[in-house]
């Protein structure tokens, strides 16, 4: 049987006598799930137009949550599972590519395909983080899980990238994957062997509904840790 709440439950919970006591949207192990107004899951380019809904009664954000300026959500499996691997992989080999296992780190790189990163101007408005640390959601208490994940922005509504943990070699990392600087501006632009790039240029663009995919903004954290290995939470590469 499935951990994950159904919306017909959740739906009932709405219906009942305190209905603005549920937490929004459908609940699952890992966090809320991404869905639409009316609880069906999305993708990550839908979300944005309103609030969760269940029929016609709207689920308000009630506390702990109001002050958050971005959120964490869940996407639903059979929505990503087209590329759920491939962006995971992604995630984990791109920062091999800058980041070592050799201790705690905290960056943030702008991945670019070849030919792109001496055309970009890393202290222009583009690359401006989309939220400061007093509004970030993400932190170290994620655990590595099978669930692919993203981050959201509350007010407005808009997504902000994938959000991935996993361990490897003795160290947790968290990483946010998206067309705009996360939580801080980007200190470098990284060009990334062609092969990678184009092995993966096609879930990015249907990923973020780019027409273009040249470049994409990396955050990453990494922390010397001794978390176990949650089932199938270790890095995909």
């Amino acid at each position: 049987m499935s951990n994950e709440v159904s919306r017909d439950s959740v739906a009932r919970r709405v219906n009942g006598e305190n209905p603005l006591d549920v937490l929004v949207g459908v609940s699952t192990p890992y966090g809320p799930l991404l869905t639409d107004d009316y609880g069906r899951p999305i993708r990550f380019a839908e979300y944005g137009d309103g609030p969760c809904r269940f029929g016609d009664r709207p689920i308000q954000v009630m506390k702990p949550y109001e002050w958050l300026a971005d959120r964490v959500y869940v996407f639903d499996d059979e929505a990503v599972a087209p590329f759920k691997d491939d962006v995971a992989r992604f995630v984990v080999e791109a920062c091999r590519c800058f980041v070592g296992g050799d201790g705690d780190h905290d960056r943030s790189v702008v991945l670019c395909r070849e030919g792109v990163a001496e055309q970009l101007d890393l202290s222009s408005d583009a690359f401006t983080p989309m939220v400061g640390s007093d509004g970030n959601a993400v932190s170290f208490s994620y655990q590595p899980c099978d669930r692919l994940r993203c981050v959201c922005s509350t007010n407005p509504q808009k997504g902000l990238g994938v959000f991935h943990v996993w361990t490897e070699r003795g160290a947790t990392y968290q990483a946010v994957l998206g067309p705009c600087a996360y939580e801080r501006r980007p200190e470098k632009a990284l060009t990334l062997p062609d092969e990678l790039w184009s092995r993966n240029e096609s879930w990015m663009r249907d990923f973020f509904e780019q027409e273009t995919s040249d470049f994409l903004c990396l955050g990453v954290v990494s922390r010397r840790t001794n978390i176990r290995f949650v089932e199938g939470g270790g890095a995909r590469g």
